[in-house]
């Protein structure tokens, strides 16, 4: 590999770093900012409830923070996927450029999405705290529509 090649690939490995900070900073926002919503969602009626406020439509956000714990739950899943692809090309490039050879052939999309335990560990430990937080929604909307609330 010559020293121009060298460089323009560890350029590209660069940009892929890059790339997968940018990714797990935006992942662990989401994160962060959707769970806030949702618990704030959820706990909402409880302060409406005991001020008298909007009593007839406290089923209101309860329902928005189910859809927010779906839409959440789909939106992580894809950018995991998305970090996990980028994350396998970067080891791709990496090992390349270490064993210094240039017959690299591109991994098809199959392969940058395939299984990975670490992927799926923190996607479902993700998963089932968001189905939890839809359940607690959804027994919320019960008691609401039962009139049983608070």
């Amino acid at each position: 590999m010559t020293r121009d090649e060298r460089s323009e690939m560890v350029e590209i490995i660069r940009l892929y770093y890059q790339d997968y900070e940018y990714r797990h900073k935006t992942f662990w926002e989401i994160v962060f900012k959707s769970l806030f919503a949702i618990l704030g969602l959820i706990g909402l009626p409880f302060v409406l409830f005991k001020e008298n406020f909007m009593t007839q439509f406290l089923y209101v956000f309860p329902i928005a923070s189910c859809v927010l714990c779906v839409f959440s739950v789909l939106l992580l899943q894809s950018e995991a996927v998305r970090m996990q692809a980028i994350k396998k090309r970067y080891r791709i490039l990496l090992k390349e450029l270490s064993t210094d050879s240039i017959d690299y052939t591109e991994p098809s999309i199959r392969e940058l999405t395939a299984f990975s335990p670490l992927r799926i560990k923190i996607t479902n430990q993700m998963q089932f705290l968001y189905f939890l937080l839809f359940i607690i929604s959804l027994l919320e909307i019960a008691f609401i529509l039962m009139g049983k609330f608070a």
